[in-house]
C-alpha cells in the first residue's frame, strides 16, 4: 500500500509553520548557538582579592530554590538574595501533614508556619546559620501570578518567611509567567510556548531589579551586549571551570553529586584588570537550562547578568547542575528543591551547597604563600 500523497503534504506544512513560529518567537540567533555550539575558554577557580568580603546570590525557579538554600546554610557570608519564580525553602517537608508533599510545594500550598519551625530546628542542629543574620541582610523576591509552574503563592512565602526576621524585604508580583523577566531578550513575556531558556522578553531585567536592591544601590545600566541572546561564539571574559575538584567525595573517594563537570565564571575586563575593584555574585540556572555539548548555557547569555556585571565590576560564578537519573525533577538538571540528594538537602551538609560554598571558599580565601596554583 502505498503512502498517502495528502496527508505527508499535510504533516509537511505542520512541520514548516510550526518551526516559523518558533524561529520568529526564539530570535535567528537561537538557531546560530544551536549549530555552532560555542565553547568558551577554560581556567582554574583560584583566590581573586576583592573589594569586600560580602557576597550575594541569586536564582530562578529551581535554581531560586538553590539561591536560598545555600543563603539560609551560610547567611552570615551573605549579604543578599535575590529569587525569580522560586518555591519556598524545604516545601516538601512543609507538605507533609497534609500528604501533598511535592504536588502541595509548587502549588504553594505549603505551611509556613512548619518551614518556619524547621528552620529553628535545622539552626538548633548547626545545619544552617543563625537566622539573626538575615536581620541586616537584604531579600528580593519576585514572581508572576500567571506562573504555570510554580504558584506566585511561593513567592509571598518566601517574602513572608524573610519578613519573619528581616525588616529588608522587597516582593515584586508581576502579571509574568514562570522565568525571568529581560530587557530584549528570550520569548514573549506572556507567551506560553517557549523554550526553558528562562528568559522572557518582558522590556525589563529582573536581574538589574533584584541586584539594586540586594546591593543597596541603584546599579548602572549600560547600552552595549556582552552577548547575543542566544550566543553562537563565545563570550569574552567568560571561562568555563572545573566544578569537580569542589564535590563533596564518597567513603571511596568518588562523587555521585548531580553537577556537570564545568561551571562558568565571568570576569568584567576592569576586574581581570584588578580584582580589587570588584564583588563576588553566585547565580543558579533553572531547570533544563544544563550545558548543551559543552556549549555555553543560554540562561547565562540571556538573562542580562554579564551586561550588570560588566557596568558594575561584579565577578559571576554560574555552578552548572547536571541530570541524575534517581528522581524526575534529576531528569530535567533541576537543581535539588524536593531532597533527591538526601535529607540533608540545602543546608551545609547537601552535597550540592557543600560543593558551591567550597567554590566560594576558594574565591575568597587566600592561599598559603607556598600554595602553587597551576596553568592559571
Amino acid at each position: 500500500m502505498r503512502p498517502n500523497k495528502y496527508i505527508f503534504r499535510k504533516i509537511s506544512r505542520i512541520i514548516v509553520i510550526l518551526l516559523l513560529v518558533f524561529c520568529i518567537e526564539c530570535q535567528p540567533q537561537f538557531l546560530n548557538s544551536v549549530i555552532k555550539f560555542p565553547k568558551p575558554s577554560s581556567r582554574t577557580l583560584r583566590y581573586l582579592p576583592l573589594r569586600n568580603d560580602k557576597v550575594t546570590v541569586s536564582g530562578t525557579s529551581a535554581g531560586g530554590a538553590m539561591a536560598m538554600a545555600l543563603y539560609l546554610s551560610h547567611s552570615k557570608l551573605f549579604s543578599g538574595v535575590a529569587i525569580f519564580s522560586g518555591v519556598l525553602y524545604r516545601c516538601v517537608e512543609g507538605n507533609r501533614e497534609s500528604f501533598s508533599g511535592i504536588l502541595g510545594c509548587v502549588n504553594g500550598l505549603t505551611n509556613l508556619t512548619t518551614v518556619t519551625d524547621l528552620a529553628e530546628d535545622l539552626v538548633a542542629d548547626r545545619l544552617i546559620d543563625k537566622l539573626k543574620y538575615l536581620k541586616f541582610n537584604r531579600h528580593y523576591v519576585e514572581h508572576g501570578y500567571n506562573d504555570e509552574k510554580f504558584s506566585f503563592n511561593n513567592g509571598r512565602q518566601i517574602a513572608q518567611f524573610f519578613g519573619e526576621y528581616s525588616p529588608n524585604v522587597r516582593y515584586q508580583e508581576t502579571s509574568g509567567i514562570h522565568g525571568i523577566a529581560t530587557d530584549n531578550c528570550g520569548f514573549t513575556c506572556g507567551s506560553r510556548l517557549y523554550l526553558n531558556s528562562g528568559c522572557l522578553n518582558c522590556g525589563r531585567s529582573a536581574v538589574y531589579q533584584g541586584l539594586s536592591y540586594i546591593r543597596k544601590r541603584r546599579l548602572l545600566r549600560t547600552e552595549s551586549k556582552i552577548a547575543t541572546c542566544y550566543q553562537g561564539k563565545g563570550v569574552p571574559g567568560l571561562y568555563k571551570f572545573d566544578q569537580t575538584e569542589f564535590l563533596p567525595k564518597n567513603a571511596l573517594g568518588g562523587t555521585n553529586v548531580p553537577m556537570e563537570r564545568y561551571g562558568f565564571i565571568y570576569i568584567p575586563p576592569r576586574c581581570e584588570a584588578d580584582s580589587q575593584l570588584c564583588t563576588l555574585h553566585i547565580a543558579f540556572h533553572d531547570c533544563s537550562t544544563m550545558q548543551i555539548f559543552g556549549g555555553i548555557p543560554w540562561h547565562i547569555t540571556c538573562s542580562g547578568y554579564l551586561e550588570i556585571a560588566a557596568a558594575n565590576n561584579i565577578i559571576i560564578v554560574f555552578p552548572q547542575a547536571a541530570i541524575q537519573y534517581s528522581d524526575p525533577y534529576s531528569y530535567l538538571g533541576c537543581w535539588d528543591f524536593v531532597g533527591y540528594t538526601g535529607e540533608l538537602y540545602g543546608t551545609k551538609r547537601g552535597s550540592q551547597v557543600r560543593a558551591v560554598y567550597n567554590m566560594v571558599q576558594r574565591m575568597m580565601t587566600a592561599p598559603r604563600p607556598d600554595f602553587d596554583y597551576y596553568d592559571y
